[in-house]
């Protein structure tokens, strides 16, 4: 006991004499408008208010940190007992809809500052008004029948004038609605495959791109083509989503009729015929779109 009664007497100078009592901590939290209010619109009394003090000073520290935490509060008056429900915040359901939008779309491939490309942010010119439509019309007809057969596009044309960013946005907005899009740049996807041939992963990384519900093939035309990345990766990629007539997009600066020279021809030799037998899945799978414009990222050209 004596050892009890020096240890309190030690403690005496470290207690803070400045403690506030129930009542003033009371009348500190009815300073807060919003709490005010509820005491005021359900005719709390001050003794039921007083029982509840720590649900109060809860909700007003809650409110404070609502932003960091992403709840909001709200007070609720149930059975003469004083609660707190929590709903998110619109910051939280906004950052939680974009993780989810993200988690559907497959663009690991692509440049970091096209992977939120948005209509909303796209500065529109007469000249890609005939692909916004097209692109438009797709997402119609595709959110009212995904099971149905769609026809992608091929859009050609020059450096620097939107193919990829357009694709870009029709893959976000898809996402928003809850589709799954893979969109891949395909001369770094052509790279990492040969990274894996070493582990023998290439056809299942092939399996994954194949199978995709909609798949963007960005830049395509622009890898250096063997007879390997043509016939064992790139038809491949075309049989499977001919048969399975999956919805199919490509950007190229080549148009179709150069894309053709250009996939016949490799060190190996040149080949015609195989080169007309993936035309025809091409066009099977996407009609050609040949966008005009100026370089934005060079406007000069030089």
């Amino acid at each position: 006991m004596d050892y009890m009664n020096r240890l309190i007497e030690k403690m005496k100078d470290k207690i803070p004499t400045d403690i506030p009592t129930a009542d003033e901590l009371l009348v500190k939290v009815l300073g807060n408008q919003y709490i005010a209010e509820f005491i005021d619109r359900n005719k709390i009394t001050m003794e039921v208010a007083k029982r509840y003090l720590s649900k109060l000073r809860e909700y007003e520290i809650a409110m404070n940190n609502a932003e960091a935490d992403g709840y909001v509060p709200m007070l609720i008056y149930v059975h003469g007992e004083i609660d707190i429900m929590y709903r998110k915040s619109k910051a939280r359901i906004e950052q939680e809809q974009q993780r989810k939008d993200k988690s559907l779309i497959s663009n690991s491939t692509m440049p970091i500052d096209i992977r939120n490309a948005t209509f909303k942010d796209m500065h529109k010119t007469d000249k890609r008004k005939p692909l916004m439509d097209e692109v438009k019309a797709f997402i119609k007809k595709y959110v009212e029948h995904p099971t149905a057969h769609h026809k992608g596009l091929f859009v050609s044309g020059s450096y620097g004038i939107g193919k990829t960013y357009i694709m870009s946005a029709m893959a976000n907005a898809l996402a928003k609605k809850g589709f799954k899009v893979r969109i891949e740049h395909y001369p770094t996807l052509i790279s990492e495959l040969k990274s894996k041939i070493k582990s023998d992963t290439v056809a299942d990384e092939v399996a994954k791109v194949k199978s995709a519900n909609i798949l963007i093939l960005d830049d395509v035309g622009a890898e250096k083509l063997t007879e390997w990345i043509r016939d064992e990766v790139f038809i491949v990629i075309l049989e499977y989503r001919m048969a399975n007539h999956l919805p199919t997009f490509f950007t190229s600066n080549l148009t179709l009729k150069q894309f053709e020279e250009f996939l016949a021809s490799t060190k190996e030799g040149v080949d015609m015929r195989k080169a007309q037998r993936i035309m025809e899945r091409i066009n099977f799978l996407a009609k050609e779109l040949v966008l005009e414009g100026t370089n934005r990222r060079n406007p000069k050209g030089d």
